[in-house]
């Protein structure tokens, strides 16, 4: 279904510019990628540049009209709509597909069972970075060895959304 909306996004781009640049999330390109291929089949001089500049960026590129679509990974911020229609730009938001986030702890630690939201937003709360280094200091009943954590940087659109959606804002 994600191949086919996005298809027939770009049958309907094309009949209005025969070059088009794609700018945005780096989670979003592949599909963008693949509905390029599928569409190349049949329309060989299709032509779509694909850079892969992050949310933010993306949207700046689409208010500043560099690009003609953006592939975000959250929803336009009220500012970055006000940027874009103060360029006479009207950004419209088509959802594609929804991502989803995983949690997982290594096989190779035992005895880490469920973790409830609160400790979860405890672990990757910006004030836990230096201070919050054992799996103990989380709850008594955990393991005695060093918590380390990883994941998508501060520039990912990810990376806002997981933490607003955990409660750390």
């Amino acid at each position: 279904m994600k191949k086919l909306v996005l298809s027939c996004s770009l049958l309907l781009l094309t009949s209005a510019h025969a070059q088009l640049r794609y700018a945005g999330s780096d989670t979003v390109e592949p599909l963008v990628e693949a509905a390029k291929v599928a569409y190349l089949r049949t329309h060989p001089g299709f032509k779509l540049t694909i850079s892969s500049v992050g949310t933010s960026s993306g949207l700046r590129e689409l208010c500043t009209g560099r690009s003609f679509f953006v592939g975000a990974s959250r929803p336009i911020k009220p500012e970055e709509a006000k940027e874009c229609t103060t360029a006479g730009i009207t950004a419209t938001e088509i959802p594609v597909a929804v991502d989803a986030m995983v949690l997982v702890v290594s096989s190779k630690l035992t005895g880490v069972g469920p973790l409830s939201m609160a400790e979860v937003k405890q672990i990757f709360a910006p004030a836990s970075a230096s201070t919050l280094v054992n799996w103990r200091q989380l709850r008594a009943d955990l393991p005695d060895v060093t918590l380390r954590t990883a994941g998508v940087d501060i520039k990912h659109g990810t990376f806002e959304f997981f933490h607003s959606a955990i409660g750390n804002g």
